[in-house]
């Protein structure tokens, strides 16, 4: 069993915790606070007279059911390719001898070193559809003359997406994969079990919390990214809740802070909700 430790903490100690605590508390609940009040209040002078109104403009939106499909497509899309391609890394950075391994150590969380509108602008300069260095040139190989490649859809933003948050999925899967004794993969191959059947019946099962937190993580991260949706997906008129949000307080006559915030409380409360959900799997 387990032993407490009681710490004790002085009168002065307890005291600037407890202030930190507060100062904390205030920085990171007061944007919550005024989010809830403007999506209940009919303006930003009258916070007090409390309305429905917004919420019943933002969800009658006739676009609104296509841009929760475009977005759940796209977290989901985004947490699935960065878990998977991070795994992969993981996989041969531990458990392979491949040359160069220390290379491929730093490959994995480079993205994270590169401001995330540059990353994005970079894969527009190459997938470009009309002239991307990667379509310029498979036309001049092959001579073909529509485009393989267009950056400026959903598959393009999940790619990405998906390599952006790579550094935080491999920050997550590496060192679980590092942590675990490769002796239980080596008494499953002496058994007989193929690579595949060690892979799911053994690795895989071992690194599912690690696996499930990296995707939650991925999925928060995905559903607060503003640089590929706004970069990629505006142009290419595919919109997600970021993109949307912007747009009501970016366009007309008067930004709608109202509306924008209602549909921002979705957008708060799914955060919340796999926030719990990493906490509980980590």
């Amino acid at each position: 069993m387990r032993k407490a430790v009681d710490v004790n903490l002085r009168p002065g100690t307890s005291l600037s915790v407890a202030i930190l605590a507060l100062i904390v508390g205030a920085l990171t609940a007061t944007p919550i606070v005024m989010l809830l009040l403007g999506s209940f209040s009919k303006g930003l002078t009258a916070t007090g007279a409390f309305t429905l109104e917004k919420y019943i403009k933002a969800y009658s939106n006739p676009a609104l059911p296509k841009i929760f499909l475009n977005t759940l497509i796209f977290i989901l899309g985004s947490a699935a390719f960065a878990s998977v391609l991070a795994f992969t890394l993981a996989y041969l950075n531990v458990r392979t001898d491949m040359p160069f391994k220390g290379l491929f150590n730093v490959i994995p969380i480079v993205p994270m070193m590169v401001p995330h509108i540059l990353f994005a602008v970079s894969w527009m300069l190459l997938l470009n559809p009309s002239n991307g260095i990667v379509n310029l040139l498979i036309r001049t190989l092959f001579h073909t003359r529509g485009s393989l490649f267009n950056i400026y859809t959903l598959p393009g933003m999940i790619f990405v997406e998906g390599l952006l948050d790579l550094p935080i999925a491999y920050l997550i899967i590496a060192p679980a994969m590092a942590s675990f004794d490769p002796s239980l993969e080596e008494a499953s191959k002496i058994s007989g079990a193929s690579g595949w059947r060690t892979l799911r019946r053994i690795t895989l099962p071992v690194l599912r919390p690690a696996l499930l937190a990296s995707f939650t993580l991925v999925l928060v991260r995905s559903l607060a990214a503003f640089a590929v949706p706004s970069m990629i997906g505006m142009p290419g008129r595919v919109y997600v809740l970021s993109t949307h949000i912007y747009r009501l307080i970016s366009t007309g006559y008067a930004a709608d802070y109202g509306e924008a915030a209602a549909v921002g409380v979705v957008v708060l409360l799914a955060s919340v909700s796999f926030i719990f959900l990493y906490r509980k799997l980590t």
